[in-house]
């Protein structure tokens, strides 16, 4: 049996889905996480109140500045026993450093696409892996087969194809003598028929894919990841009764791959 976790929209939809037979909640920690909906100071995050698992997103590259930092909250977030989604590795080094007993689960979002990677790092206590987005079914079975890690997945919602740390739209529009009007637009590539969310925030910029819904084939993971939720996609979910289906590359030839 798998375990559901969802991105929140909003902090008080805790008291609605604390109710349902779910694991936890996916929260970024404000400022240093991103491509889930609600961010959280940590001050938020030790304040609240639920019976679920909080997975706490702390995904944005780090800089020397922020080490300091990140260690006092990584301590804090320890004394609540949160887990931590990570991507730079200075997030293990400091737990490693600090002999912090926090939970990791590894989510660089392209990488994660082969057993030999995950094995690597589960021999250094990182035992939980979110794989890429970009692999098939065939290749999830066979990383499943071939390591001890549990293996979460992205099963619902818009899935991130590219993350900036600078401010796309405004300086395309400023370039361009335009007025930028909104922070969310839809682009698309010339020999392509689909059309891609870029979304500016906090001086950040994200592309995301159109909606994935895995539905039967989110069995695969020991965890699933539901992200844009409503009541409705989680109750899906629950009770694996699915609807508007999207596979994203689950059953797509891989056309180029490292021998």
């Amino acid at each position: 049996m798998n375990k559901i976790l969802i991105g929140l929209n909003k902090k008080n939809e805790i008291l609605k889905y604390d109710k349902k037979n779910i694991h936890g909640y996916i929260i970024n920690l404000k400022n240093y996480g991103v491509f889930y909906n609600l961010d959280l100071t940590l001050k938020s995050i030790l304040n609240l109140k639920t019976n679920k698992e909080l997975y706490i997103n702390i995904n944005k590259m780090l800089f020397n500045k922020d080490i300091k930092k990140i260690t006092r909250i990584l301590k804090e977030l320890e004394k609540i026993k949160a887990n931590v989604i990570f991507e730079d590795m200075a997030i293990f080094n400091i737990v490693k450093k600090n002999n912090l007993n926090i939970n990791l689960i590894y989510n660089q979002i392209h990488f994660a696409t082969n057993y030999l990677s995950i094995n690597f790092l589960e021999k250094r206590n990182v035992n939980n892996v979110v794989l890429s987005t970009e692999i098939t079914l065939k290749d999830i079975k066979k990383i499943k087969k071939n390591t001890n890690s549990k293996i979460f997945g992205y099963c619902y919602g818009k899935v991130p194809i590219l993350y900036s740390n600078r401010s796309l739209l405004t300086n395309y529009f400023n370039y361009n003598k335009m007025l930028k009007e909104k922070d969310k637009y839809y682009i698309k590539a010339e020999n392509d028929s689909n059309y891609y969310l870029i979304e500016e925030k906090n001086k950040e910029s994200i592309i995301y894919s159109n909606v994935i819904n895995l539905g039967k084939y989110s069995n695969v993971f020991d965890y699933v990841i539901l992200n844009d939720i409503n009541e409705e996609i989680v109750d899906s979910y629950i009770n694996k009764k699915y609807s508007d289906l999207n596979y994203n590359f689950l059953f797509k030839e891989t056309i180029y791959k490292v021998k």
